[in-house]
């Protein structure tokens, strides 16, 4: 399936009315990344013609940042503006409504602590975590054996979590996380973190990162060395997406300096597809014979992603 494109008066009225029933601004399927500027459905990369923009849009309010509002949601009864309108976004907009990700239900079962989750806008908390490992780490451990950071979607799953917890003496991890962009708790038993670059960019932001620059010989062989801890490819913070074309570091804006690319990349390989590759990730294994290497991507294909934070 692809988000929906509407293309008539009567796909419009159709949309409206589905509107009524929630109390959300859903995504459609409309964006203007290309490098015309033009809107186009995703679903077809055909350009928009019947549209039905409310007062003012699209008016890409955030032109001065480096993308801008390229994507698209419907208004429904949340906004005081008219059921059905179109707005033109920042793809990083979001709901916060908890669900699970197996069911896309809400949330029933909780059991948080009393204040708790008091810190969906904030990152994680800093201390000296001695003999621990990160979230991540331990995800990809239970991965080496078949396994997944546990579920826990009943009271009785609960009461057996809690059990367990009486012979250890520390804190551990379950499967539940916030990185999607709806602001979402969900289980990794049933997603995974392999997203698009913007949805990469936005989870390292969560946390007051970016995606990771490679600006150096020792920076790239520390992210090649990541590549062969997941065995996968990653995304990492190179994009072309300014006018010039220049390849630059999402953290600080600065021109692409050091370069690794694999043979013939960058290449815009998918222009045809009016999906340019204007994003960048590494290669990884099963691609053992270029890990390591560069290569120019369209940016809403999927892959594992690296973060860095920066200490001045």
């Amino acid at each position: 399936m692809n988000l929906a494109s509407i293309e008539t008066a009567e796909e419009q009225t159709l949309m409206a009315s589905l509107l009524d029933t929630i109390e959300e601004d859903p995504w459609m399927g409309a964006y203007n990344y290309e490098k015309d500027q033009i809107w186009r459905w995703i679903a077809t990369g055909k350009p928009l013609i019947y549209t039905n923009w409310n007062t003012g849009e699209p008016n890409n309010r955030d032109e001065d940042t480096f993308i801008g509002e390229n994507c698209t949601q419907i208004y429904g009864q949340t906004k005081a503006f008219p059921i059905g309108k179109w707005n033109d976004v920042h793809y990083q907009v979001k709901d916060r409504m908890w669900r699970w990700i197996a069911t896309g239900k809400p949330v029933i079962y909780t059991n948080w602590q009393s204040g708790e989750p008091n810190n969906i806008d904030e990152p994680p908390r800093k201390g000296e975590n001695c003999g621990q490992v990160t979230w991540f780490t331990a995800y990809y451990e239970c991965e080496k054996y078949k396994m997944n950071l546990a579920s826990i979607e009943t009271a009785e799953e609960q009461t057996l979590i809690t059990s367990l917890l009486n012979t250890i003496g520390e804190d551990p991890w379950i499967g539940a996380y916030n990185y999607e962009e709806d602001r979402m708790w969900r289980w990794i038993a049933t997603g995974k973190p392999v997203v698009s670059w913007f949805q990469a960019y936005y989870m390292c932001n969560e946390y007051k990162m970016n995606l990771a620059s490679i600006e150096t010989a020792e920076e790239q062989k520390l992210v090649t060395s990541f590549t062969v801890i997941v065995e996968q490819e990653l995304w990492i913070g190179a994009y072309s997406y300014e006018k010039d074309r220049m390849w630059r570091w999402i953290a600080t804006g600065e021109p692409v300096v050091y370069t690794n690319w694999n043979n013939g990349e960058p290449n815009d390989l998918n222009e045809i597809e009016h999906y340019f590759e204007y994003c960048v990730f590494v290669y990884g294994p099963p691609t053992s014979h270029i890990k390591g290497r560069w290569n120019d991507e369209n940016c809403f294909k999927k892959h594992y992603f690296v973060c860095e934070r920066r200490f001045e």
